[in-house]
């Protein structure tokens, strides 16, 4: 698998941009499901250029959503979001991406 086939996204939000400014960098993508810590890491470094020191993994699981009148149509039943896979990857002391601190 390629490494941009492996890291589908960034997450940018106010969770992961606290974590980005915290000490330790971390960094919050949303990556393949059948994707595993060491070829994250591999991938992480083949994009940016910069060796990780830890990776940890999350299964986000979908949730459970109903329909909902909307402008007057009443669409009737139920439905559920994807689940998807998360990766908190942490880089070296004093090594940022550049590419998402903008």
């Amino acid at each position: 698998m390629k490494a941009d086939e492996i890291l589908i996204r960034p997450i940018l939000s106010e969770k992961s941009s606290l974590l980005r400014e915290a000490k330790n960098k971390t960094y919050v993508f949303q990556v393949a499901k059948q994707s595993n810590k060491i070829e994250i890491m591999k991938a992480v470094k083949t994009m940016f250029n910069i060796e990780p020191l830890s990776c940890s993994i999350v299964n986000v699981r979908g949730k459970k959503r109903a329909n909902i009148p909307y402008r007057g149509s009443v669409k009737r039943g139920h439905g559920k979001t994807a689940s998807w896979k998360k990766a908190y990857v942490v880089l070296p002391e004093g090594k940022t991406i550049a590419e998402l601190e903008a």
